[in-house]
């Protein structure tokens, strides 16, 4: 029962160093992520235009009012013309790249975004007809941002740091509920065991002293014969 004990006990101690890998594992994934998450995280906000113009045009266009919203997962909104278009996004190094959702096809965006300036275009950039928008981000923006992010790593490394806890704690307690069930059926087959013996030892009793009794009748009943006046009794009986 003791060897049992101490080999749940190693099993115990080497799961739990194993979740501890595990979770270092985890950490440094985790890390990588939010480094990945950060540069989106440093470039999302909200983008006010300061002018478009076709490109064959040098005329800048700077009376209408027209903004971008981009958010660190990829999407946003485009605020021109007086309505609203959702947007997708990507950012490589300062490339910039945005689908919007209008009417019938996509309208495909590229250009640069670089030093809080963003610059695209709506089609071929030495296309003559083609608009080019030019965006500053906003500073009231930038802070709010940079201040959510710090506190959603927070939030995120405390919530990690609780689910790793967390399944370390269920993990050491099935390790020592299979413990205790099996020390619990190691006591249960010995309880058995020693009833089986008893038993066993009080039938082989039972059975001796039946076979003593036996045995002793048969000693009284083969006097009985052997006397000469209990013969000639049997045999006036016979």
């Amino acid at each position: 029962m003791k060897k049992v004990l101490k080999v749940s006990i190693v099993i115990a101690l080497l799961l739990s160093g194993l979740l501890l890998f595990t979770g270092c594992d985890n950490k440094e994934e985790n890390e990588k992520k939010k480094e990945e998450e950060v540069d989106l995280s440093s470039v999302a906000g909200t983008y006010t235009g300061k002018y478009y113009k076709l490109v064959g045009d040098k005329e800048k266009i700077k009376d209408e009012e027209f903004s971008l919203e981009l958010k660190k997962d990829g999407t946003g909104v485009h605020n021109r013309d007086d309505s609203s278009y959702k947007v997708t996004w990507s950012l490589e190094g300062k490339d910039f790249k945005m689908s919007e959702k209008f009417v019938g096809d996509p309208i495909e965006y590229t250009g640069t975004l670089e030093n809080d300036r963003l610059d695209i275009y709506n089609g071929d950039p030495d296309d003559i007809w083609t608009y080019e928008y030019v965006y500053t981000k906003d500073k009231e923006s930038t802070t709010k941002n940079s201040k959510k992010t710090k506190e959603d790593d927070v939030d995120k490394d405390e919530e990690q740091a609780k689910t790793t806890d967390t399944k370390k704690r269920l993990v050491i307690k099935m390790i020592l509920q299979k413990t205790m069930k099996k020390q619990r059926q190691i006591i249960i087959q010995r309880i058995l065991k020693h009833q089986q013996k008893h038993q066993q030892k009080h039938q082989l009793k039972h059975q001796l002293k039946h076979q003593r009794i036996h045995q002793h009748l048969q000693h009284l009943l083969v006097k009985y014969v052997q006397n000469s006046k209990n013969q000639w009794i049997i045999m006036r009986l016979l």
